[in-house]
């Protein structure tokens, strides 16, 4: 049997999506931390999510930014 080759868009996605919950989930122990509400949390949950991403893409001059191109996660976070 042969292994089953790994697309490399398949294993970036991954990697992003693995990324971003990291860091949302980061910014969301920071903020419980400082016993801040449920919108609260979700800022800086939020901020931190897409905060590393947006900077990445600012210094790499890659446009459109990356919750532009991937809406669907811009409204996850407001949803």
């Amino acid at each position: 049997m042969t292994p089953p080759v790994i697309n490399f868009s398949t294993l970036q996605a991954a990697v992003e999506v693995a990324a971003t919950l990291a860091f949302a989930l980061s910014g969301l122990l920071a903020g419980a931390r400082k016993q801040l509400d449920a919108v609260g949390l979700c800022v800086v949950a939020g901020l931190s999510a897409f905060g590393g991403g947006t900077l990445r893409d600012v210094l790499l001059d890659r446009r459109p930014f990356f919750w532009v191109e991937h809406a669907d996660w811009l409204w996850a976070l407001l949803g």
